[in-house]
C-alpha cells in the first residue's frame, strides 16, 4: 500500500453517499443534486446516471443488490427507489414515512431493509415495492433484526415496538403479540444472527 489513491472519481456534487457492487465493477455515489452516478471502478468512467427530482434533492443511502443488478437509492425526501441498472430505470418509488439513512439488501435479493430519522426499520418486497413490515423503537434501541423480520432486543421493550403492515386498503398497525396472533408468525430471536 502506498497510501495514496489508486483512482479518483468526479462528480458534479457534493457526495454523501457511496456503495460498491458485490461483483467488484462498480461504485456508486450519491449527493445533493438528486442523482445516483454509477462509475466502473477499474475504469474509473461514469457508466450511468440515474435521476428523480425531489426536495430536499440529497441522496443519503445507497446499496446494489446482492447480483449487482439493481441499486436502491434513499433519500432525504422520505422515499427510496429500486432501479434496475441494465435499463437504466426505476422499478419502485416508496414512501419511507422519514428521511432515510441506510438501505440494505437481503443476501436472497428478495427483501430490502430502510433504516430512517423516525428511528424505524421498514422491510420492503423488492418485487411488489410494498412494506412487509415495520419496527418502531420509541426509546431504546433494537439490537438486531433479520431480514425475516425476527428481532432480538433488550428486555421490556416489545411493548414499545409496533408493526406496520401494507394492505390493498392501505396500512394497518399491530403490537407485536396483535400481529404474530393475526399471521400466525413467531418471532425466532435465534434466527437473529449477531
Amino acid at each position: 500500500m502506498t497510501g495514496k489513491p489508486s483512482r479518483i472519481f468526479q462528480t458534479e456534487h457534493d457526495v454523501q453517499t457511496i456503495a460498491l457492487s458485490p461483483d467488484g465493477r462498480m461504485v456508486a455515489s450519491g449527493g445533493s443534486d438528486d442523482v445516483v452516478r454509477i462509475f466502473n471502478l477499474t475504469s474509473g468512467k461514469l457508466q450511468i446516471k440515474l435521476e428523480l427530482i425531489g426536495s430536499p434533492r440529497n441522496v443519503t443511502a445507497l446499496a446494489f443488490s446482492p447480483d449487482s443488478t439493481m441499486i436502491a437509492s434513499g433519500r432525504s425526501n422520505h422515499t427510496m427507489q429500486i432501479w434496475n441498472l441494465k435499463t437504466e430505470k426505476q422499478i419502485h418509488s416508496v414512501q419511507a414515512m422519514a428521511p432515510v439513512q441506510s438501505v440494505a439488501w437481503s443476501n436472497d435479493g428478495k427483501t430490502i431493509m430502510t433504516a430512517t430519522l423516525d428511528r424505524s426499520l421498514r422491510s420492503w418486497d423488492v418485487s411488489t415495492g410494498l412494506v412487509k413490515a415495520t419496527l418502531i423503537n420509541d426509546g431504546k434501541q433494537i439490537t438486531a433484526i433479520a431480514a425475516e423480520g425476527h428481532y432480538r432486543a433488550p428486555a421490556g421493550i416489545e411493548s414499545e415496538l409496533l408493526y406496520v403492515v401494507q394492505t390493498d386498503k392501505g396500512q394497518e398497525t399491530y403490537e407485536p403479540k396483535a400481529f404474530a396472533a393475526k399471521f400466525a408468525w413467531r418471532n425466532n430471536p435465534v434466527a437473529v444472527k449477531p
